[in-house]
């Protein structure tokens, strides 16, 4: 290296002016020539996007999950993942993933909330930035559409007072709107959407009554039945809403306050949680003056009684799920229990163990979720007697409301109630200071 040098200043010396600079004019283009080339060697990450694919429509408020492989990039230290607008404006959150060495392939969920008109320019793109040993942009265009907004807002109720129970309606901006005192403490209540009316069920005094969702008046209201009086546990079914009673029938309630249909009475053998299928109606049962409990099924067209069961545990909640099954949560000595139930035949056709459970709610015809003591979120889809964890959610989680047009879900917890988007699990925004000094014992969405 030393003879190098001293040949090179040798030869500088010995040239005169002019070769000196034709000289130093080949070095900077061999210079130049090195760079270009050392820049040309850097190969650009290959991004595929697999879902949603280019071009593809979408409807906002949404929860979408990007699905995407990056090949032919070394040295990645993170990936920033978001939904922009044509401004480049973030429509969701930005996802940061930081990949092990081999990991190519990834998966996150974004939660693109409904956006004013000044902010919905469309189109949308995927935005994909990779920080590697240069900073890389990848796009891929989506056409957004406004979902058709169902939501018209929340119904929360509670307890107000001693023997006394508050409704409290938030507008679809989660606002408070309004809010009615009840006489009685709540037992149940649920919306029928159907007639755009609110259905509750109070205890001391025994009544069941009914509410305007559009003008919040009172419409109707009926007396329990003696010597038994008192109602548990609400359903809906299309245009009627399902009612058990102490004196031990479910009754069917049209919204005119008519009833449309009554179960066989059974002696002492009180219903309590029913799910409604097509052909059958299933409920457990707790018998007046025993510890004793069982289920009952009882046909969906007269009311008679199906058949018997001897059932373990405390059951939380039953869904309808088609014809002829049912599904049953509860809760045993040594945690939950999910069981389909084939009421047809009185059997059981599947059957999942889990921690404890603490809420449940449905999502679809075909999806139900429920949430476990450990905050667990679970999808259980009915169909094919699948079940998923979803991911978890901190606290002591007390309830669980999904609004289906929006994709969310609400959850009541001992210190907060906030509302996550599904199945991202993302934190949209909390209703405690338009809930403050309202207990929450329910939340309906309408």
């Amino acid at each position: 290296m030393i003879n190098i040098q001293i040949f090179f200043i040798f030869e500088v010396y010995n040239m005169n002016t002019k070769s000196l600079i034709t000289y130093l004019c080949i070095m900077v283009l061999i210079l130049t020539f090195n760079t270009c080339k050392k820049n040309d060697s850097y190969n650009e990450p290959q991004v595929t996007v697999y879902s949603p694919e280019e071009g593809s429509s979408i409807l906002v408020p949404d929860t979408m999950m990007i699905s995407f492989a990056i090949e032919e990039c070394d040295n990645i230290n993170n990936i920033r993942v978001s939904i922009d607008n044509k401004e480049l404006i973030p429509m969701s959150q930005k996802e940061y993933i930081y990949p092990e060495a081999d990991e190519n392939s990834f998966s996150v969920n974004l939660f693109v909330d409904a956006v004013t008109e000044s902010k919905f320019k469309p189109p949308y793109y995927i935005h994909i930035v990779i920080d590697s040993d240069e900073e890389y942009h990848y796009y891929t265009e989506l056409k957004p559409s406004i979902r058709e907004q169902l939501f018209n807002g929340l119904v929360v109720a509670g307890k107000y007072s001693v023997q006394q129970t508050q409704i409290r309606f938030l507008d679809k901006d989660f606002a408070f709107d309004t809010s009615i005192i009840v006489n009685g403490n709540m037992s149940d209540f649920c919306i029928n959407n159907y007639s755009s009316t609110l259905f509750l069920a109070t205890a001391l005094p025994y009544k069941l009554l009914n509410f305007s969702l559009t003008d919040k008046q009172l419409m109707w209201e009926k007396e329990s039945g003696i010597p038994y009086p008192g109602f548990n546990h609400l359903a809906n079914m299309d245009n009627i809403v399902y009612v058990s009673t102490n004196d031990c029938r479910i009754l069917g309630i049209k919204p005119d306050g008519t009833q449309s249909f009554a179960t066989q009475q059974l002696t002492d053998s009180i219903p309590e949680y029913f799910g409604i299928t097509d052909n059958y109606i299933l409920s457990n049962i707790n018998l007046r003056n025993s510890v004793d409990k069982g289920y009952q099924s009882y046909y969906q067209g007269t009311g008679i009684r199906h058949m018997t069961t001897e059932i373990t545990g405390d059951v939380i909640g039953i869904e309808g799920i088609s014809d002829n099954e049912a599904v049953i949560f509860s809760n045993e000595v040594y945690g939950g229990k999910v069981t389909s139930f084939a009421i047809e035949y009185n059997n059981v056709v599947f059957e999942y163990t889990t921690d404890s459970i603490n809420a449940t709610c449905r999502k679809s015809d075909n999806e139900i979720i429920f949430i476990t003591n450990l905050g667990e979120v679970m999808l259980f889809e009915t169909e094919y007697h699948t079940i998923s964890r979803k991911g978890i959610i901190p606290g002591t989680i007390k309830q669980v409301t999904y609004v289906n047009n929006e994709n969310f879900l609400i959850i009541t917890s001992d210190n907060s109630i906030i509302i996550y988007s599904f199945p991202s699990l993302e934190a949209i925004k909390s209703l405690d200071e338009a809930l403050t000094n309202c207990s929450t014992d329910v939340i309906y969405s309408y």
